[in-house]
């Protein structure tokens, strides 16, 4: 792939630019803090309820559209009104994304801190940096941020998620993730 190129690699590109080919372990660096990052994903898509007494809905339709659309686009967002179930579509993706490896939810109600600075030392990360962690998730999970609640997300907790995009745009290493985001319609 560098044949021509002069392509030079470092661990991280290295590792993303083999990850479609082999299942790859959290670099040992870096696991205690996917760890935490998966946890707390995992408690936040169980946050959502998924259920209507004892029956869960499955809506392999609006699946498959979801899916195609995560395909073509780069950010994908699920409308409708309040109880109409965007958040269970997406809490079926992250558990889908979760049995693949690690993956990130951001959910409206679980942010604490106005930075991802912040709110990264509140889950005990030891890196504050997203790029390695995002770098790392894309390797050996699923990049896709999602988000639950994206017009719900407090204006002194926008800054988590806009630190988290700026790191997706401003890096080269991260020009594969994607954007999943739920939002309510007013009607």
């Amino acid at each position: 792939q560098g044949a021509g190129r002069a392509k030079v690699w470092d661990a991280p590109t290295l590792r993303l630019d083999i990850a479609p080919w082999f299942q790859l372990s959290i670099a040992r660096s870096l696991i205690t803090d996917i760890e935490r990052l998966t946890g707390e994903t995992r408690l936040a898509a169980q946050s959502i309820a998924d259920r209507i007494g004892d029956v869960a809905v499955t809506r392999p339709t609006v699946t498959r559209q979801l899916d195609d659309a995560l395909g073509r686009r780069s950010l994908v967002t699920l409308q409708g009104l309040p109880g109409s179930g965007k958040s269970v579509l997406l809490r079926r993706l992250v558990e889908a994304a979760l049995e693949r490896g690690p993956a990130l939810l951001l959910k409206s109600d679980r942010l604490a801190g106005g930075s991802w600075a912040q709110f990264a030392t509140r889950l005990g990360l030891s890196s504050v940096d997203p790029v390695p962690l995002l770098a790392e998730i894309a390797a050996t999970g699923t990049p896709v941020l999602f988000i639950d609640g994206l017009d719900r997300i407090d204006r002194a907790q926008r800054g988590i998620v806009t630190d988290l995009l700026r790191a997706i745009e401003g890096s080269a290493l991260l020009a594969g993730w994607k954007v999943v985001a739920t939002l309510r319609d007013s009607g």
